[in-house]
């Protein structure tokens, strides 16, 4: 008969509460992060942030895929000392499509959403969220003329996915 040696339920340690902070406030001001989808459709590229406050990021996004993205937005992390902290994205993403015979197609929209991100090692974090984009005008530009189509029908729901550092 094999039998298990298993710990008294009195002499179990509690688990670590992620929430819990126990990080420094400011790991760095600078923020330099890879960014996936979401806020960019199904972009990827490189966001520059400065966080003037532990719980505040203002960043400046541009990615590709199938087309260019810009995108300007606030950050607001909800426990900024924490190891796994929930946070709020909120901006503007400008979406430029080329197409054939020198047309552009440019989608302006605004998001918001909400993610997770966990940092370990003080300056480093990785994180998921899901954004939901509103168009609220496409633009078609043909060399010297301009077509607006406004509002634009798109309305979607997408997740993406950070990686990153603090820096300085």
């Amino acid at each position: 008969m094999l039998l298990l040696a298993l710990p008294h339920p009195a002499s179990a340690k509690p688990l670590a509460n992620p929430f819990a902070d126990n990080l420094e406030p400011h790991p760095g001001r600078l923020v330099l992060n890879l960014q996936m989808a979401s806020l960019h459709e199904e972009g990827l590229g490189l966001a520059v942030g400065y966080m003037p406050w532990g719980f505040v990021e203002i960043k400046a996004s541009y990615a590709y895929w199938t087309e260019h993205s810009v995108a300007g937005l606030l950050k607001f992390n909800i426990l900024p000392r924490a190891h796994l902290t929930p946070y709020i994205p909120l901006g503007y993403s400008l979406r430029i499509a080329k197409l054939p015979y020198g047309l552009r197609l440019m989608t302006h929209s605004v998001f918001a959403g909400v993610g997770l991100q966990a940092r370990f090692l003080e300056r480093f974090f990785v994180g998921g969220e899901l954004t939901a984009n509103v168009g609220i005008m496409q633009q078609l530009k043909d060399k010297s003329e301009i077509h607006e189509f406004a509002p634009s029908e798109r309305f979607n729901v997408r997740a993406g996915f950070l990686a990153g550092v603090y820096l300085l």
